[in-house]
């Protein structure tokens, strides 16, 4: 993470580049770069994001004048996630899944008013704060679809609402609904799959102690025995 004084001097940069000026283009983009590859990395892994997260970089500068940028790294995230979606469209690939009959009445606009899904969400959100992180990532959540990681960077990384996300990506807010539900699923089954993990290790690790410690009694009992076998030969024979 990059001091205040850093995040301070790169809104500066980012104000005079909406404002026209050049110069400081490599230098926001050394600021900026960890921020956008951990975005990256989940979608195209460790060999292609490093590329990937330069060329995005130059061209959301490159696009920076004329416009107002209130929150840059708000604004990063949805530049980086929407070229990434774009990408895959023009790819045909099917990157949101749907099913009729669902109940998605449920899902709330924002994630800060489903306390559960957001206890759990902000959990897996540390993953996209750099790449010791990501490397941490449980192998169910680096492999989870592309769809759900797009929402879990925007919806619950970003806390974006479900009508901000459907304005940027323009899809329909029933299948936005349904993505949002599959990906709460998704973190929960994994949540509970990784507390069973840990429960059956601290199970085990709690068998290895116990065996080690009958061993040590069992050798303290031997040593006792044996003394006494002795104390009691020395008093007979003396």
């Amino acid at each position: 993470m990059h001091s205040e004084r850093t995040l301070i001097h790169l809104q500066h940069m980012i104000e005079r580049a909406c404002a026209g000026n050049t110069g400081e283009e490599k230098e926001i983009t050394g600021i900026l770069f960890d921020e956008a590859y951990a975005l990256i990395q989940p979608f195209y892994g460790m060999e292609k994001s490093d590329k990937v997260t330069k060329m995005l970089l130059k061209k959301y500068i490159s696009k920076l004048n004329g416009r107002q940028v209130l929150d840059v790294h708000e604004d990063i995230c949805i530049y980086v996630v929407k070229s990434l979606y774009i990408t895959m469209i023009k790819n045909n690939e099917e990157v949101f899944k749907s099913k009729d009959g669902e109940n998605i009445s449920s899902v709330s606009s924002c994630l800060s008013d489903d306390n559960e899904f957001y206890d759990i969400a902000k959990e897996y959100c540390k993953f996209f704060e750099g790449n010791k992180e990501y490397d941490s990532m449980p192998d169910n959540f680096k492999n989870m679809q592309c769809g759900l990681m797009i929402l879990m960077e925007l919806y619950c990384y970003q806390e974006l609402s479900i009508e901000h996300i459907v304005q940027i990506l323009d899809v329909d807010e029933k299948i936005i609904k349904y993505n949002i539900l599959q990906l709460k699923k998704n973190l929960l089954r994994n949540k509970k799959l990784s507390e069973e993990k840990a429960e059956k290790e601290e199970k085990a690790e709690f068998v290895e102690l116990f065996s080690n410690l009958n061993s040590k009694v069992k050798i303290c009992i031997d040593i006792c025995i044996a003394v006494i076998i002795m104390v009691a030969g020395f008093i007979i024979f003396s």
